[in-house]
């Protein structure tokens, strides 16, 4: 006689390559087409003291452009140069904090623009009594206010230091006068110039021009003031052609706009007004935390400024070899990669950005190992086996539903129903 049995079959599924631990930046490139500065219009600035031009500027955005909004008015708190803060000195001691700029030295706006080898530069202030003394500093080293404490009151210095060849333009208008006189000097390092309690600073060559309105005129648009309308002498603007000035290197980086208390180059800073200003391009990249099976991995490198047709090198950190040269690099290994920017420079030859960094985690999924189909007898039972594989986290379980949902079930534990059974694991 045949013995005739009813089994039960048990199914075990696995999840393989799950991994939660995601970090995604979408990132949209703007392409601006820009050839050594020189934007679909010529000469996008005149210097007349109108600020209209400024305002054109505003809306086209060119590559080496910026426009910074500083604060100003009574009562309110703006990040001013203190304890007798000169332009000839070091940058650790530029020394600033937060506190009431006074009404005649308040910038409310400031702006630079480069176009070919001209160098544009405007601001504004909210009073017109008196002499005004202005001061522009295009940096190389991207120098800037650094806070070193936030109580009682934010204060710090600027850093990192002077790069030799820091370009500062002083602008003196006096007895209210239209045009003002221009002067322009480069650091040289203390001791190693001819201007400056410190020897510092050395005469660039000829200032060009600079001018205040003489009228009103309207503000322009996506510009702060303290009113719709500039007042006589509450507007200025210059220019300067970097060809004429005894300078190797304009890879600017940074700008600074100072309100000064005299034209001479000992008189002590007031208000300023800092910001970035990329002639030398500005790069960024993102990082890419994801599961290692979830490929392809693209790295984006994104361009602030820069002159003229871009280029790209990208280098697996610490190796200094060149692995990629366009402005994507896909990936498949963890570790750092670093993307510098090269753009032209105002006089030629190269301009190359500081190196963006990217941290790349691509994270090793676990691989369950194989289980077969398990058929039993009825009225038997079944013990759920030790589960084994590669990478494992140790998480790793049983589960009545897919993704770890459902019951969730131990080794050992004994079935005696038929069901399905997933097997998971998980990356945190």
């Amino acid at each position: 006689m045949k013995e005739i049995t009813f089994k039960k079959r048990f199914r075990y599924y696995y999840n393989v390559n799950l991994c939660k631990k995601w970090l995604i930046k979408s990132y949209v490139i703007l392409s601006v087409l820009c050839l050594m500065g020189i934007n679909s219009w010529s000469q996008a600035i005149t210097v007349d003291g109108n600020p209209g031009d400024w305002e054109v500027l505003e809306a086209s955005n060119p590559a080496v452009y910026n426009h910074i909004e500083d604060p100003f008015g009574n009562g309110v708190i703006d990040n001013q140069f203190t304890e007798g803060s000169k332009d000839y000195n070091i940058a650790s001691q530029l020394i600033w904090a937060d506190g009431q700029t006074k009404a005649k030295n308040d910038i409310a706006n400031a702006a630079a623009y480069l176009e070919g080898t001209t160098l544009y530069f405007a601001g504004d202030k909210t009073s017109n009594n008196g002499d005004a003394q202005i001061g522009f500093w295009f940096y190389l080293n991207n120098t800037g206010p650094r806070v070193l404490q936030t109580s009682p009151k934010r204060s710090g210095d600027f850093y990192p230091e002077h790069a030799i060849g820091d370009l500062f333009i002083l602008i003196d208008f006096t007895g209210g006068g239209k045009f003002g006189t221009v002067s322009s000097y480069v650091w040289a390092g203390p001791g190693n110039g001819n201007y400056g309690n410190n020897k510092s600073l050395d005469l660039a060559g000829p200032g060009n021009v600079a001018q205040n309105n003489l009228q009103e005129y309207d503000v322009p648009d996506g510009w702060n003031f303290i009113s719709s309308m500039y007042d006589e002498n509450q507007f200025f603007e210059g220019s300067i052609d970097l060809a004429s000035l005894e300078i190797n290197d304009a890879c600017f980086s940074r700008f600074l706009v100072e309100a000064r208390s005299s034209q001479e180059l000992t008189a002590s800073l007031d208000d300023f007004a800092a910001g970035e200003f990329n002639v030398e391009p500005e790069a960024d990249v993102n990082d890419i935390t994801a599961c290692e099976n979830d490929g392809p991995f693209i790295l984006t490198a994104i361009a602030n400024g820069g002159l003229g047709t871009l280029e790209y090198e990208w280098k697996k950190l610490p190796s200094d070899e060149i692995i990629g040269t366009s402005s994507t690099l896909e990936v498949t290994e963890s570790g750092q990669y670093s993307v510098t920017i090269i753009g032209e420079g105002v006089f030629g030859g190269d301009c190359p950005s500081q190196p963006a960094i990217a941290e790349v985690d691509l994270i090793i999924s676990p691989d369950i190992d194989d289980l077969d189909d398990v058929s039993i007898c009825s009225g038997t039972s079944y013990n759920l086996p030790t589960i084994t594989g590669t990478n494992l986290t140790g998480n790793e379980g049983y589960f009545t539903a897919s993704g770890g949902g459902g019951t969730e079930l131990n080794v050992g534990d004994e079935i005696t129903t038929a069901q399905t059974i997933y097997i998971y694991d998980v990356t945190d």
